[in-house]
């Protein structure tokens, strides 16, 4: 016994090998499901980056075309493009600051590039070389996302993000932020940077392969399958959103009678998640779907109308009842049995 279902293990498995579906629980279908394109951490720390498929808002995020696209602001840092020290490539931006008490800095100005409400991450690659504060205190080398007034000075509370803040002397290291909303500007300010700059801190720092990421959400699903039926009978839906980015995507499924399908995948942008249901009682209810991306990103609600006017077992019931009203003293055992 214990080989024939070992067997029969195996035999299922290369069929699902050669069919390419994998089975969800609860008898849940999708095609390829476990399969995740993308994968990111929210830390910041050295090594390779962890999330790549998105498109890059910096314009030259390698300095490969020198300093073309980036501006700076001309104070006392100084910046260049360095071709004996890089990350990738041929060249990286150079910054060297000799004052601790001034905040110049290498930009691009993406203010009519980026979205308020919408997702981002920013990241790259900092490397330094006796980067400190004033007197032996701390500085910092760092990748900053600043609303800044029109003279190029942050205001207060006008930081949206940073990461990096290297001090000392490091190697290569990699850094990214979590995602997050960018916020409305302030009133006392009048762009968005994407910058370079040492903060309260004075040398020399490298920065290479730094990036800009826009996450967008899903778009709403499609749901289609019966839309009339039968109470008790189980039917099947189909639930596919496609994501602008490419990232997977989970479904979660309100079945309008105080029943929900949390979370089913992730799937493949754009391929069919199919998933069963049946409702007990008759009635009009209305399915609610709406998908996520792997990242936390959901999408509107998508919803179909399904009635079910007849119970699945009334025919049955009613064939007893006029049974029984006909021969109103026949069958006292089948009466019995069925409760009559």
């Amino acid at each position: 016994m214990q080989k024939s279902v070992w067997m029969k293990g195996i035999v299922i498995g290369i069929i699902g090998l050669f069919i390419g579906t994998s089975v969800l629980p609860n008898g849940i279908s999708s095609n390829s499901t476990n399969i995740i394109k993308k994968n990111y951490t929210n830390n910041n720390t050295s090594g390779i980056s962890r999330v790549t498929g998105f498109t890059n808002l910096i314009k030259n995020p390698g300095f490969e075309l020198q300093l073309n696209y980036w501006n700076n602001t001309h104070d006392t840092a100084h910046w260049s493009a360095d071709s004996s020290v890089f990350h990738n490539g041929s060249y990286s931006a150079k910054g060297v600051e000799i004052s601790t008490g001034d905040l110049g800095r290498l930009y691009q100005d993406v203010t009519n590039i980026v979205t308020v409400g919408k997702t981002y991450k920013i990241g790259g690659w900092i490397k330094t070389v006796n980067v400190q504060g004033p007197h032996g205190s701390v500085g910092w080398a760092a990748i900053d996302f600043d609303y800044v007034a029109a003279s190029g000075w942050s205001q207060p509370n006008s930081d949206v993000k940073k990461v990096g803040r290297v001090t000392g002397t490091t190697d290569w290291s990699y850094f990214e932020s979590d995602w997050f909303t960018l916020p409305p500007m302030p009133s006392s300010c009048k762009m968005l940077w994407f910058c370079f700059d040492f903060d309260n801190g004075q040398g020399t720092a490298y920065w290479d392969d730094v990036f800009l990421y826009e996450n967008n959400p899903p778009n709403t699903p499609t749901i289609t399958g019966q839309q009339n039926g039968k109470a008790g009978k189980e039917y099947s839906y189909s639930f596919v959103s496609t994501d602008p980015d490419g990232d997977n995507v989970s479904y979660y499924v309100d079945w309008g009678d105080g029943n929900t399908t949390k979370w089913i995948g992730p799937a493949f942008s754009g391929e069919k998640t199919v998933v069963p249901h049946t409702w007990t009682i008759e009635g009009n209810y209305t399915i609610r779907a709406k998908a996520k991306d792997i990242y936390g990103l959901e999408s509107d609600w998508a919803m179909l109308t399904v009635m079910m006017p007849v119970s699945y077992i009334m025919p049955r019931l009613m064939f007893w009842d006029q049974l029984f009203q006909r021969f109103p003293h026949a069958f006292p055992i089948l009466r019995q049995l069925l409760g009559y």
